[in-house]
């Protein structure tokens, strides 16, 4: 049995991953002959990592949404938000979430269904989808940091 593989099946500690993610994303785009796969896993890493900040709760995160101080009141906000803020965080998570899924399912296309055509032109399709969805994006400034002052990284490393 591949020594990942065994790690994964005895691995017993629900609070931690059985190995790094970085390192789990930096072996799966190597495994799948990713041009430049420390790059790219640095990439993917950062946006995982981001998008766990809603899911874990994260102060960073939770300081800036959630609540409004409104004159000398603390005002919490337990329905739909629409603020600018609020639609950009739900983009990003939208964005980068099917970005990842189309990714995965390309890569199970590729390993498992091959010369499936109909797959292949579902995929096209999405990726079109993708792309826009990405060029909206970009169009509205939201490919940016949101966390400048405390999330610090290159895309050149």
């Amino acid at each position: 049995m591949n020594g990942w593989l065994k790690k994964w099946i005895d691995h017993q500690d629900p609070n931690h991953p059985f190995e790094s993610v970085y390192d789990l994303t930096l072996m799966g785009m190597k495994r799948a002959g990713i041009p430049e796969p420390e790059k790219q896993a640095k990439r993917w890493y950062i946006s995982h990592s981001q998008l766990c900040m809603a899911k874990h709760m994260n102060p960073l995160l939770q300081g800036s949404r959630g609540f409004r101080v409104d004159s000398n009141q603390v005002l919490v906000v337990t329905g739909p938000d629409t603020t600018d803020a609020s639609v950009r965080l739900a983009w990003y998570a939208l964005e980068h979430s099917a970005g990842f899924a189309l990714t995965a399912a390309a890569f199970f296309g590729e390993r498992h269904a091959r010369g499936q055509k109909d797959l292949a032109a579902r995929s096209g399709a999405l990726h079109e989808a993708l792309g826009k969805l990405v060029e909206a994006a970009v169009a509205h400034g939201w490919d940016k940091n949101p966390f400048p002052d405390h999330w610090k990284f290159s895309e050149t490393t």
